[in-house]
């Protein structure tokens, strides 16, 4: 007997919601779209130009250079190009962050749990042209991230031993292991699941495809409006399959906050992301709507007791804990709304976060110096801490700095590019440093890339939570997994390997009239434009 997993898909948004006036869906963490009635305070009058053209829109991220679209092979695609571009079998919902079928229109698991049979939507067209999508796409794609030479999923795919082919919309993907968590891997989240057209392929070769990318999105690429590393141009998909796509997306690419401040005030942009608390503001003053979504992110301080020993000392650390005043430093730096407090390395809006038996560690300097002197370590810290170059970080690491030296500690700032301060992680030559140690919307995944012994990102080389990995690996998502989860936050409030100092928002600035627009969080720039719209005067 087999387990059957049939799902009815939920229109969240429809041409009639904007005629009529209905509310939108809300987003992650109970937010609203870009531009919800909930926040403009009237209801949507009109969804696209009279005659049912798109809207063009002009977008600016600072960090969405691109140089080629492959799902499979791309290693500088931002998630947002692929998410408007290609579709997975299931895609990860913006409320509950857990899959849902998507391209799937149900699936069944053996009773062994190595057999995933996958019923495809029917009539589902590729762009350009390129006919229907059916089984034999989605072999051609999965198999490619398990076994193309230059797949950057290798090690994520390496579960499924094959995809067969069952009919024209059925297949069977076999594994070699019970994977609870295949529909994440085969979902928008990560890009290597996304279904891409075989004759497209076989036409254009990897190279060709990267320029003239064909997918099943809610965008085409409009490669003549492409400059490298610059902008793109999405043109919204007519035959789409989901509901009717009523903007044309222009991506730009400009890094100065002013600038792009500018350009928003000039009326030469709709929408943009920050992460500065002065351009956000200045925003607001000048009628944008800034929206505060929580994203799945938790950044803190790493400590590498192997190049710095004292850190191997947990007194040392609880005492590193006391000296950091979290919340002064988070409003200082972020205002109240552009990051949240952590206590510890669950997001508070994830599955599994608790605050039963977590220490918070309120910062208490006296206590700070007391356990120093206690270790042996009174006036004898001495470290330098790495981090990322930019303004938001160094006046960040300033006030911590001036913090642990209110109780004896000198740490030096080290401010480096993002390539330098990457590979002085990986390489595991620096005593302390301040990254994300969240950032995807499954917490197994998240605990395998940062906490598991021996990960590339678990920079403190920590081993204590190894056991509880293994047990999630076995469990699908639920409430199993998540006390698992919760014992895995309280083992770090009691090791303390990292200090966690907050979780972050996603800060979407648009103009009033633009709505529809939302993120899911991932990383902070997993941005979606296929629910956008500009509301009528």
């Amino acid at each position: 007997m087999k387990r059957l997993y049939v799902w009815i898909l939920v229109l969240l948004m429809t041409a009639a919601l904007a005629a009529c006036g209905g509310q939108s869906q809300p987003q992650a963490g109970g937010g609203e779209p870009a531009g919800s009635t909930a926040e403009s305070g009237a209801p949507p009058a009109s969804a696209d130009e009279p005659d049912g053209t798109p809207v063009d829109i002009t977008v600016n991220f600072d960090n969405i250079s691109l140089s080629g679209v492959d799902p499979q092979l791309s290693t500088s695609t931002n998630i947002t190009h692929l998410d408007m571009l290609f579709n997975g079998l299931f895609r990860i919902n913006e409320n509950t962050l857990v899959p849902e079928p998507d391209l799937a229109e149900s699936y069944e698991i053996s009773d062994d749990g190595l057999t995933y049979t996958v019923k495809l939507k029917q009539g589902v067209q590729f762009h350009r042209g390129y006919g229907e999508m059916t089984s034999e796409d989605v072999a051609f794609s999965i198999m490619r991230a398990v076994t193309h030479e230059n797949s950057q999923y290798k090690p994520w795919f390496s579960v499924i031993d094959d995809v067969r082919i069952v009919d024209g919309y059925t297949v069977d993907i076999v594994l070699n292991q019970i994977y609870p968590d295949l529909p994440y891997i085969l979902s928008d989240e990560l890009g290597g699941g996304l279904i891409t057209s075989k004759k497209a392929h076989d036409e254009l070769g990897d190279e060709g495809f990267a320029k003239t990318p064909v997918g099943t999105g809610p965008f085409v690429f409009d490669e003549a409006g492409w400059i490298p590393q610059q902008e793109s141009v999405f043109k919204a998909n007519p035959d789409y399959f989901g509901e009717k796509v009523a903007v044309n997306v222009r991506l730009t690419e400009v890094k100065d906050g002013s600038t792009v401040l500018l350009a928003y005030q000039n009326g030469e942009i709709d929408f943009f992301l920050s992460s500065q608390l002065e351009i956000v503001t200045q925003a607001e003053q000048a009628g944008a709507v800034v929206d505060f979504q929580p994203a799945p992110i938790a950044y803190g301080l790493m400590f590498n007791g192997d190049f710095y020993p004292p850190f191997k000392d947990p007194k040392v650390r609880e005492a590193i804990f006391y000296a950091i005043d979290r919340d002064t430093n988070r409003v200082a730096v972020f205002g109240d709304k552009m990051a949240r407090k952590a206590v510890g390395v669950i997001p508070d809006n994830m599955p599994g976060y608790t605050m039963e038996g977590i220490k918070e560690y309120e910062y208490d300097p006296e206590l700070s110096k007391q356990l120093l002197q206690e270790a042996g370590y009174e006036n004898a810290l001495e470290f330098t801490a790495i981090i990322q170059n930019n303004p938001r970080n160094e006046r960040l690491f300033t006030l911590i700095q001036q913090q642990f030296a209110d109780v004896g500690i000198k740490m030096d700032i080290q401010a480096v590019s993002t390539s330098e301060y990457y590979a002085a992680e990986e390489e595991r030559r620096v005593a302390c440093s301040y990254s994300s140690v969240t950032g995807l919307p499954n917490l197994y995944f998240n605990m395998v890339q940062n906490y598991l012994s021996g990960a590339l990102r678990n920079y403190t080389d920590y081993s204590g939570v190894d056991d509880l990995i293994e047990a999630a690996s076995k469990i699908p998502e639920g409430p199993e997994r998540n006390e698992i989860y919760a014992e895995v936050q309280r083992r770090f409030s009691e090791d303390r390997p990292y200090f966690l100092h907050h979780f972050v928002n996603v800060i979407l600035v648009h103009s009033p009239e633009l709505a529809g627009v939302y993120s899911k969080g991932a990383n902070g720039g997993d941005v979606r434009f296929e629910k956008a719209y500009i509301m009528a005067d």
